[in-house]
């Protein structure tokens, strides 16, 4: 699980968000979150 490139894609957000690119932002949403969700739901059956 990426957790340093989640928790600095949510340092960004929180902390620069005057400079985000949000075409980012909608890539992480629907390419990314999704696969995210997969990968807790495996660890949380486990």
């Amino acid at each position: 699980m990426p957790w340093s490139d989640i928790y600095g894609f949510r340092n960004r957000l929180v902390h620069d968000y005057e400079n985000i690119i949000l075409t980012i932002v909608y890539e992480a949403i629907t390419e990314d979150l999704p696969i995210l969700t997969k990968l807790i739901s495996k660890v949380l059956q486990n």
